[in-house]
């Protein structure tokens, strides 16, 4: 009897043993975790890896100890450039990215070769190629329509953890603004403005671009914050120095009203149509509007009308 005894008391903790490494573990796994998050998406890392944010404002992920391992990550709001998941219908896409990155002057090289992906509803591409020439590398697009979130993992100990990485992605859930008169809203940090619902997007850190692809028409919007206040007679100024190079306009600002702000503005001639170029701005914050393209004038009243600037 004892025996049984003895061998009923061994099951019993084995069995409590057991469920206490079972509750146990989530824990563990979660304590050896970190998560990244900002206003468009999260994801999960491993906590050792160090974090730091580059110049230019990405993510960056490094593998202590190791100079050859690292992560770079970074977001760009964006409807211009979407992923279906479909490689007949994304190939356009996929070689405009791959060949953007091939022709920078980046250490990353890729090959050209590249396969698909689909994380839930994020669907893209990995493309394989090289970082300084040796070390093995990989740079994934993952497109939600609105969103294209762009990964690099740079060497052998975070390829090894890049599916985790990817399935633990989760992008925020944000509201497309309703349709106003044909327009919509766009709000950021210091302010707001309606575009033409019929241009897509995409956001970048030089500014905003709200292109027609079927016509050509573009409007171009750059936030700029400035050392001091601003005042009206810094407004030529600021066209001058802001008006994109590529445009090969003559840069003779005047200042003009239109709706109820006072700016300066540029015009001229390009090969894509005409342009009217316009700085204006309110206390710390200068903006820079461009409209290129006889449609994307006809525009300018409607954007100017709706224009808040904290």
């Amino acid at each position: 009897m004892y025996s049984n005894i003895q061998r009923t008391s061994k099951t019993a903790v084995s069995v409590i043993l057991a469920v206490m490494i079972l509750f146990s573990l989530p824990m563990t796994l979660a304590e050896q975790m970190k998560e990244y998050r900002d206003e468009v998406f999260s994801f999960q890392y491993p906590a050792k890896w160090n974090q730091r944010t580059a110049k230019d404002g990405s993510l960056l992920l490094e593998v202590p100890g190791r100079q050859d391992s690292g992560i770079q990550a970074f977001s760009i709001t964006t409807d211009l450039m979407v992923l279906t998941g479909d490689e007949k219908t994304d190939e356009p896409t996929i070689q405009s990215l791959i060949k953007q990155q091939q022709n920078s002057k980046s250490n990353l090289k890729l090959s050209g070769k590249y396969e698909m992906l689909q994380f839930g509803a994020l669907k893209g591409f990995r493309a394989f190629g090289t970082w300084a020439g040796s070390t093995k590398a990989q740079q994934v697009y993952l497109s939600d329509g609105s969103h294209m979130l762009v990964f690099r993992f740079i060497g052998d100990a975070v390829l090894d953890a890049q599916e985790s990485i990817l399935s633990s992605i989760v992008v925020n859930d944000t509201e497309k603004p309703l349709a106003r008169d044909g327009y919509m809203l766009l709000e950021r940090k210091n302010y707001s403005l309606l575009y033409p619902e019929n241009y897509n997007m995409l956001e970048q850190d030089t500014g905003i671009a709200f292109i027609d692809k079927t016509k050509g028409n573009t409007i171009m919007v750059r936030a700029r914050t400035l050392d001091t206040d601003y005042t009206e007679a810094l407004a030529p100024s600021l066209a001058i120095q802001y008006l994109p190079k590529s445009t090969k306009v003559e840069a003779k600002p005047e200042m003009v009203t239109i709706g109820p702000w006072k700016a300066a503005l540029i015009t001229g001639q390009t090969g894509a149509g005409p342009l009217a170029f316009y700085a204006l701005g309110k206390g710390r914050t200068a903006l820079l509007i461009l409209f290129l393209g006889q449609e994307a004038l006809t525009h300018t009243e409607a954007i100017f009308n709706s224009l808040t600037i904290q």
